[in-house]
């Protein structure tokens, strides 16, 4: 599983909030059973808010990208709980010079697209979601959301929209050059070399079913449409409570009244199911209810 799973859940309960480290045994404990046991395939933990949305191109919040990363997967990852190391994820290599994956000049990256990879409702994971899922995450654009991070290497700006916050087709046409589908593999062309651009995929633009986004209303992928799922309202796209990843675990219930998320076991995962069931995360904001 990849980063951990399920513990990244416990360290981004670290950094939420008022900056003070939560007791780890109040805030993170095995559900208990109606015998008085311990469920040891069931996880529970305690955080101090809900999260802002489950679509992973909007979500720019710790709360919610602790939660997507278990929904969805990227290119590549951290290794284990190194924070140096990367390994391939959805990716096949973590592209180097030394394996030839990284162009001479630094501004090209091949990612060879790992065969097998199921998305929770069933579709196959292809080199054409990849693509799509990458200018995705660069087109929509959010105001206040994650694409800079990037939209800067790749199309050499920080926002798709011009001073009048009009969306500008150069700015598509960069994008749409700069992410190839070649074979089974995605070529993403920098602006300009950017060391850091492999730290970035291991966080942000995980992989979409592009067939599933426009089944519940997002962008159809075509030029035509894109201006229309730029910059869009929070629950516009279907994504929003809808996810439909490639992780090892699924969305079963995200009740924002009562800030429950439930996560459920992906037995069709790629590397094999996790070793628990079911992930149970609460919010209360009082601490010590939460205690």
């Amino acid at each position: 599983m990849r980063r951990a799973t399920v513990w990244g859940l416990v360290l981004a309960g670290l950094f939420v909030g008022c900056g003070k480290k939560p007791d780890e045994k109040a805030a993170a404990q095995p559900a208990q059973s109606a015998t008085g046991g311990h469920d040891k395939e069931t996880y529970v933990h305690v955080s101090i808010q809900d999260i802002d949305s489950l679509d992973p191109a909007w979500a720019y919040d710790t709360a919610s990208h602790a939660v997507t990363a278990h929904l969805y997967e990227t290119l590549v990852g951290y290794k284990g709980s190194s924070v140096s190391e990367l390994e391939p994820v959805v990716s096949e290599k973590v592209p180097s010079r030394e394996n030839g994956l990284v162009s001479a000049d630094g501004r090209s990256y091949t990612f060879p697209i790992r065969k097998g990879v199921k998305f929770h409702k069933g579709e196959d994971l292809t080199p054409d979601d990849v693509a799509y899922s990458l200018k995705r995450f660069l087109l929509y654009d959010r105001a206040g959301g994650p694409a800079a991070l990037l939209l800067e290497p790749v199309a050499g700006v920080s926002t798709t929209r011009d001073d009048k916050n009009q969306p500008l087709d150069a700015v598509f046409d960069k994008v749409d050059a700069a992410v190839q589908v070649k074979g089974d593999s995605v070529v993403l062309r920098l602006d300009k070399p950017f060391a850091p651009i492999l730290t970035i995929l291991a966080h942000w633009a995980p992989v979409l079913s592009k067939s599933y986004v426009v089944s519940v209303g997002g962008w159809d992928g075509t030029k035509e449409s894109w201006k229309k799922h730029n910059n869009p309202q929070k629950t516009a796209d279907g994504l929003y409570d809808k996810p439909n990843g490639s992780g090892p675990f699924l969305l079963e219930r995200w009740d924002s009244k009562s800030k429950e998320i439930v996560l459920g076991r992906f037995d069709a995962h790629w590397r094999g199911a996790p070793k628990l069931k079911r992930v149970l995360i609460k919010g209360v904001d009082e601490f010590q209810t939460r205690k």
